[in-house]
This record gives C-alpha cells, sequence and structure tokens, in this order.
C-alpha cells in the first residue's frame, strides 16, 4: 500500500513537471520562432502601444501535443491503471494568457490583452497587444525617441539581453523563466557562434522543432502618428544568437 502510494505521488510530480515544460517552451516563442511581427504604434497623445502576432508552426504544436499526451498518461492512467481517454489538444490550454497579461500591467503596460487563436488543424495565432503607461519611465535602453535637428523625431527600439531584462524579463516573473528554456545569447547575453546556438537547439529539441524556430523573419512595423509605417526586419535566426543588442532606429 505505501508502494503503490509513493508510486501514485511520484508519477503525479513527474507529470506536472512534464505539464510545466509544455507551457514554458510554448510561450518562449514570445522572442522567437516562425514569423513574427512586432507593431509599435505612436498614437497622437504622445503615447506607444505595442501589437504582437507570432505563429506557432505545425511541427512545434505537434511535439507540444505529444509532450502533452505524455503528461495526461502519467497524471491520469499509469498512478490509477485506468486506460487513455483521448482528448482534443488546444493550446490555450496549457498557457495562461491571463497572468501574462497581469504581470505586464502591474509593471510598465496597460491594457494588456494575450490571445491564442486557432490557424489551421496543427497551427496556431499568438497575439499580444499592450499600452506603455508612461514612455518617460519606459526603459530606455529598449525604447527610446529624441528630438532630431528640423523638426524629426528618432525612435529606437533594441533587443537584448539588458533591454529584455529591464522591460519584460523581471525576476521571477513568468516570461523570465519561459523565456530562459531557449538559452539563447538574446536573452542570456552569452557569447555564442550562431551554428553552436543551433547544434545546441538540434541536440535538446531535435531538427524539425529546432528548424522550425529559427525559420522566418522578426519584422518591427512603426506606426507614424500621420499612419506612415516604416518597416525594418531580420532571419530570427540572427536575432536569437546574437549576444549584443539589436537596434531598430525609425526616424519621421
Amino acid at each position: 500500500m505505501k508502494y503503490r502510494n509513493f508510486s501514485r505521488k511520484f508519477y503525479r510530480k513527474f507529470a506536472n513537471s512534464i505539464f510545466c515544460f509544455i507551457a514554458i517552451f510554448a510561450i518562449s516563442l514570445i522572442f522567437c520562432g516562425c514569423p513574427a511581427n512586432l507593431k509599435i504604434i505612436a498614437n497622437s497623445d504622445k503615447s506607444f502601444s505595442l501589437e504582437f502576432n507570432s505563429i506557432f508552426g505545425e511541427k512545434l504544436v505537434c511535439a507540444l501535443e505529444d509532450l502533452s499526451q505524455i503528461s495526461a498518461q502519467f497524471s491520469q492512467n499509469i498512478a490509477s491503471g485506468e486506460k487513455n481517454q483521448s482528448q482534443n489538444f488546444n493550446l490555450s490550454q496549457i498557457i495562461d494568457t491571463k497572468k501574462i497579461e497581469n504581470e505586464l500591467n502591474s509593471q510598465y503596460f496597460s491594457q494588456s490583452q494575450v490571445k491564442i487563436q486557432k490557424k489551421s488543424e496543427k497551427a496556431y495565432n499568438f497575439i499580444a497587444s499592450a499600452k506603455i503607461k508612461n514612455i518617460a519611465k519606459f526603459p530606455k535602453e529598449c525604447l527610446s525617441q529624441e528630438e532630431m535637428p528640423g523638426g524629426k523625431k528618432r525612435v529606437v527600439f533594441s533587443l537584448g539581453a539588458q533591454s529584455l531584462r529591464a522591460a519584460l524579463l523581471h525576476d521571477e516573473s513568468t516570461l523570465k523563466t519561459f523565456a530562459e528554456i531557449l538559452m539563447s545569447p538574446l536573452v542570456t547575453g552569452e557569447e555564442m557562434f550562431a551554428e553552436e546556438y543551433k547544434d545546441l537547439l538540434l541536440e535538446i529539441y531535435g531538427e524539425a522543432v529546432a528548424s522550425e524556430l529559427l525559420s522566418g523573419k522578426f519584422k518591427v512595423d512603426f506606426v507614424c502618428p500621420n499612419g506612415k509605417i516604416l518597416s525594418q526586419e531580420i532571419p530570427i535566426a540572427n536575432l536569437l544568437a546574437s549576444n549584443e543588442a539589436i537596434d531598430f532606429v525609425f526616424e519621421f
């Protein structure tokens, strides 16, 4: 009897670990993966809004589904001895969007919204939006604005270990824990060649998932107060493998 109780506790603990890994690995796509687009909107009231859109690709979703089934098997079947009852996989069930919204709103943002929308049978859209509460208090190493000669303005958006820590990846935050799973030089600041980082992902997640994570481009659109859109983009593989901050500069 004691052995049976120990087994149940062990399997439940193991299943919970797998389940947490699923959620962490999925949210890591906020900072990487498949085609991603960030829109920075300069509002007429001199405030800034952010809109982010990325895609959970088919190979990654299949990998997450497999892990989800393993979690269900350990938590429901092995401990109890019952047969598995198949359930439809839904990515939104393993990602706590409300928790992410609350964390964003508790720092530099307001009106935060995080959504997961089904794109096809095996793909999802990850959509997030927020408004910066006060640009004057927002970390300048991440987003800054300065006046230029002739009445022009320059906005600099920077992605790097320091700027991410200042704006998003605060100590003990969910996003920080999630971002660290990919061990990207962009997040850790560790010096690593692009091929070394790719090999690391291949070893941990396999070729199919690693290739999908490193595919596509990261595009930043800056929407001027008059509605004009200025755009810059970079291959996601280059972005993730960089241990130095990458700047996106817009003048209008």
